[in-house]
């Protein structure tokens, strides 16, 4: 489980922000996406290569990943699984993921499921 790789802030006000953040607001960052990258090679050669846990190839009976609706959960995610199962410059590499809602989101927000909780984070915030 992890979340997504390094973000800019999601609200760039200044010119000087928009030029270092240059993937937009909210969006990975470079380095986000080379470390995201980086994750899925250390899986691969942990879980693949060194401990043989998982296959070569990816095999949907053994791995599934899973998103919340979000661009940059979503990119994270294609990029740790072509770390792990494609190549570097495969940029049509695909692979199967299920997207999940904010009701059945088991990773995500609290407070979206829970009513008491959302109350608490409204006032609070």
């Amino acid at each position: 489980i992890w979340r997504h790789g390094q973000r800019a802030p999601s609200h760039i006000n200044d010119v000087s922000g928009r030029e270092v953040f240059h993937n937009g607001a909210g969006a990975l960052t470079d380095m986000g996406i080379k470390r995201s990258m980086e994750l899925g090679k250390f899986l691969r050669k942990r879980y693949i290569v060194e401990n043989q846990l998982l296959s070569r190839k990816m095999d949907e009976t053994e791995i599934n990943f899973q998103s919340t609706n979000v661009t940059r959960c979503m990119e994270t995610l294609k990029l740790v699984a072509r770390g792990m199962y494609g190549k570097d410059d495969d940029k049509k590499f695909i692979i199967p993921y299920k997207v999940n809602s904010q009701e059945d989101n088991l990773f995500g927000f609290a407070w979206f499921t829970c009513p008491a909780l959302g109350k608490i984070f409204q006032s609070k915030c």
